[in-house]
């Protein structure tokens, strides 16, 4: 007959069944990958919302001043350089406002690009 002491060191031997499912670990950390694909996504259009809000503002300013010069063209008769001079200071303005979003949103894509390739 069999002693309890050996009993216990045969058991202490061998491994225990894998219970370990790895299939919610997987579907735990594609979870947080998309919950900081979505933070990345909030945080960056909020970025660009506040900046736009800022350029926006920017440009109203343009085209209110835009407005006082044609009004004092219309009536004090000014000369048209002034008036070129301020659509061109608009134009100008408009042009820096798209060129600086289209890098922003090319950094954001490179960023969300850069995650889903880390999530592969």
């Amino acid at each position: 007959m069999r002693s309890t002491a050996e009993d216990q060191s045969s058991y202490l031997i061998q491994a225990p069944p894998s219970t370990v499912d790895p299939m919610p670990i997987v579907l735990g950390g594609g979870t947080i990958m998309f919950s900081l694909i979505a933070f990345f996504l909030k945080w960056g259009f909020t970025q660009l919302s506040n900046n736009l809000k800022e350029d926006i503002t920017g440009l109203k300013a343009s085209i209110n001043e835009l407005s006082k010069a044609h009004q004092q063209f219309s009536i004090e008769y000014v000369r048209k350089a002034e008036f070129d001079r301020a659509i061109l200071k608009i134009e100008t303005q408009t042009e820096s406002v798209v060129s600086r979003l289209e890098i922003k949103l090319e950094k954001l894509g490179d960023k969300i690009e850069q995650l889903l390739i880390k999530d592969r």
